[in-house]
């Protein structure tokens, strides 16, 4: 699968032959031409291809006090300590934090990764300059919102705003 970036393609972007039954605002799509950076993008419903920016500060001692005990520990320090401590070999999670893992309901989880100290201060849209063919594509095998194909569509990109989208292929 590879490192690939996302792209959300607003309500207004006609994405031909897509199922009504798909809420295509709501569909992360993946495509491999952007860079592979694991960057967020969308395609506007004016055609405008944008990029999330972000600023990042540190957490304050409230903020990493606060985490800390969301996830059960007394402390950052404690909380830090067990990720450090952790081998993967025994699971994603360090095992003081396991408990907190559900995957049934829209609860956060907690961090696969050690916890940082840094924050989400501020995120914007830029219009990308993309100029090019951007393909984007989605399988909804196994998923509950629409039927189990894949769907691959190629965008003409000039200068960031998009010329045509055509869909290229569906595999059943």
């Amino acid at each position: 699968m590879g490192l690939y970036d996302t792209i959300h393609v607003e309500s207004g972007v006609d994405l031909p032959s897509l199922p009504d039954s798909i809420d295509q605002a709501n569909i992360r799509w993946q495509t491999k031409d952007l860079g592979r950076d694991m960057h967020e993008y969308r395609l506007s419903a004016d055609g405008e291809l944008q990029s999330e920016q972000r600023t990042y500060r540190m957490k304050t001692d409230e903020e990493q006090q606060a985490e800390a005990e969301q996830w059960g520990f007394n402390s950052w320090g404690a909380y830090i300590a067990a990720y450090d401590s952790h081998d993967c070999e025994s699971g994603l999670y360090p095992d003081e934090v396991q408990e907190y893992v559900s995957f049934e309901n829209d609860e956060p989880l907690p961090p696969s990764f050690r916890p940082t100290r840094q924050t989400l201060d501020e995120s914007w849209w830029e219009t990308h300059p993309f100029t090019g063919t951007l393909t984007f594509y989605k399988s909804f095998a196994h998923m509950d919102i629409g039927p189990d194909e894949r769907y691959e569509y190629e965008a003409e990109m000039r200068s960031g705003k998009c010329e045509r989208i055509t869909q290229v292929a569906v595999d059943q």
